[in-house]
């Protein structure tokens, strides 16, 4: 399923910890798993 998302939602990743309790991080793909994703939202639209 594709979603629409507001830019302003996707920044501040976070996961809770126990001891700190929120860690922020920036989630990458590497090219390989990028081409998937683009590949996969292709096959299902008709780009």
């Amino acid at each position: 399923m594709i979603y629409t998302v507001s830019f302003e939602r996707l920044d501040k990743l976070h996961r809770k910890t126990r001891s700190k309790g929120r860690e922020y991080f920036v989630p990458r793909l590497c090219a390989d798993d990028m081409h998937g994703v683009i590949g996969g939202v292709k096959a299902y639209l008709p780009l």
